[in-house]
């Protein structure tokens, strides 16, 4: 599977240190296209909450 800007992945986020966000997550990938094809570390954001009237960007 090729991985886009934009997906939603489950990650495996342990371990952690503090106050960091722990366990299977769901992350949205936020590094561009290019780099994910060229790089083979990718950066993403945990998603810990979900809220339909927050979801308009």
């Amino acid at each position: 599977m090729k991985l886009k800007r934009g997906m939603i992945i489950d990650v495996n986020l342990d371990p952690t240190l503090g106050s960091e966000t722990g366990k299977i997550r769901p992350c949205i990938i936020v590094t561009n296209n290019t780099y994910n094809e060229r790089v083979p570390v990718i950066q993403v954001v945990p998603i810990t909450n979900w809220s339909q009237k927050k979801a308009r960007i």
